[in-house]
């Protein structure tokens, strides 16, 4: 994995991934190769005077970690704002996620969201 943060800009780039060895096999004893691709893309500007606004986006996809053939994949957003006086991170963050599996079972996508605040102290 990897993160870059182009400071003149506000530009961010974070890549990961990952292949697990496929020693084990799924529940139906056919082997699994589990493999994960995530990347992120943000920006980051101070909008406002009281602190740093980061925005990103990113993707990432999963094969075969519980059964053969599976395939998740999960976009999201996500916002961040600093309030400096009070050293706190307000931010909210949604996903879309979907889980495509080829057994004949079929699983609805997944929208969340969420919100929070976090004080450094």
């Amino acid at each position: 994995s990897f993160s870059i943060l182009h400071g003149p800009t506000g530009l961010s780039l974070t890549m990961s991934g990952g292949v697990r060895d496929p020693r084990y096999r799924d529940p139906l004893g056919k082997t699994l190769s589990p493999n994960l691709f995530y990347t992120k893309l943000g920006y980051q500007h101070d909008f406002f005077p009281f602190g740093r606004t980061a925005v990103s986006v990113d993707f990432a996809k999963q094969d075969e970690v519980i059964f053969n053939g599976d395939t998740a994949q999960s976009y999201a957003v996500a916002l961040v704002q600093n309030i400096d006086s009070t050293s706190t991170e307000v931010f909210a963050s949604a996903a879309y996620q979907t889980l495509k599996r080829t057994l004949g079972a079929s699983f609805h996508p997944i929208l969340a969201a969420w919100t929070g605040a976090r004080i450094r102290f």
